[in-house]
């Protein structure tokens, strides 16, 4: 049954009064001299009037509905990078990792073409012993369909109570079959602990660098100083598989051990707008300076990571062994609401200093090595001998 609601008719006909009048009486503000401006407020506060007058049961708090509302909007924008978190969630988000009641079964995911991939794969996880690997899509987590799913839906969904079981079904990279199966969640958390170091024959180096997080850069940067202070013709493997980025800014930095400052790391798009984005850290020297060195990669190689790598190859500084890395050139901004509450915007693409965009594709290998397919406890890692291989071969 269906009822004329002469209000809405009433707001309706008196909405573009109401911006013909603040026109008039605030010309200075552009942007709320807009009648659409007020005619789109309007309507938020006409559907919560019916809400709260017409609805026939109880009604959430006015809270809920405005959170509710966010989503919606942020939801309408079809991006699987950008969302909305209340206060609450934001904190749940951030604390999964550190709460003791909370299993987790050792992955970690990013979000591509509406589909979830797993990035990452823990050492003796429930995920690892269920032989799960980087680039398996996760089709269903407990029967729900995941397209379409926020990063933060599907981190929420994957955990649950500690020893609690979780079902996923999968396809699997090599062979395109799907497979359902059943994990444990266990106590594990994400290592965020700083780089690895491993030294090979020839003062050959190989760094391992779980993630852009700043406290790794810090170290890496005055281990790579001290480095060249006492090995000189030292070689490099940075290795940046399962990499999954972090912030902008430790691109910098990273960068900065090769690129003076004012030269260009990579171009920032914007909706209407062109950004040059160059060398900012203050440094006396760039120890790698003019030296090529050999970077590991593979898919779950992305965002930050793939910036680095990409502005050092367009400069001639990085070959690359592996695999195709993940292809994210997207960057997003986090803004903090008055209530706490937080939303998470993509508001930036990227392109490297020749203009090369990675969306879709990754980043260009000079060496393409797929892993074995070892079901050994101890599999040979054959990317990393050919890294090892390549830094041997690079003049110096």
């Amino acid at each position: 049954m269906k009822r004329t609601v002469i209000l809405v008719l009433c707001l309706f006909w008196f909405l573009p009064r109401v911006g013909e009048a603040q026109t008039k009486s605030a010309k200075s503000e552009k942007f709320f001299n807009d009648s659409e401006f007020f005619r789109e407020l309007a309507y938020l506060r006409i559907g919560e009037i019916l809400i709260n007058s017409q609805f026939y049961a109880d009604v959430p708090d006015q809270e809920k509905l405005v959170h509710a509302a966010l989503k919606g909007m942020v939801s309408a924008l079809h991006d699987p990078y950008s969302n909305f978190l209340t206060a609450k969630e934001f904190w749940y988000y951030n604390h999964i990792f550190f709460t003791d009641t909370v299993g987790l079964i050792g992955i970690e995911i990013e979000t591509a073409d509406s589909c979830l991939i797993i990035t990452n794969v823990q050492d003796k996880s429930s995920a690892d012993e269920a032989r799960l690997e980087v680039g398996y899509k996760i089709y269903s987590i407990d029967g729900a369909k995941t397209k379409g799913m926020l990063k933060g839906e599907a981190i929420t969904a994957l955990a649950g109570p500690l020893n609690s079981l979780v079902s996923l079904e999968v396809l699997k990279t090599r062979n395109h079959k799907k497979q359902k199966l059943s994990l444990r969640r266990s106590f594990w958390r994400i290592e965020k602990d700083e780089f690895k170091c491993q030294i090979f024959e020839d003062s050959i180096f190989v760094l391992s660098l779980p993630n852009f997080e700043q406290r790794n850069i810090d170290t890496i940067e005055s281990f790579v100083y001290d480095v060249m202070n006492y090995f000189p013709k030292a070689r490099f493997v940075f290795d940046f598989r399962n990499n999954g980025g972090g912030p902008v800014i430790s691109a910098d930095r990273f960068i900065s051990l090769w690129l003076p400052r004012g030269e260009t790391i990579y171009f920032e798009l914007g909706r209407d707008s062109e950004k040059i984005v160059k060398v900012e850290t203050r440094k006396f020297f760039a120890p790698l300076r003019d030296r090529q060195e050999v970077f590991l990669v593979n898919k779950g190689t992305a965002s930050a990571s793939e910036m680095v790598i990409g502005a050092l190859k367009d400069y001639d500084l990085a070959v690359t062994v592996g695999e195709e890395t993940f292809g994210k050139n997207l960057i997003q901004t986090c803004f903090l609401m008055p209530d706490s509450s937080r939303i998470t915007l993509t508001t930036n693409r990227w392109l490297t200093p020749n203009r090369i965009s990675v969306k879709g594709v990754g980043l260009k290998l000079d060496f393409k090595i797929l892993p074995l397919n070892d079901q050994t406890k101890n599999p040979q890692d054959v990317q990393l001998f050919k890294a090892l291989e390549v830094a041997r071969n690079l003049k110096r």
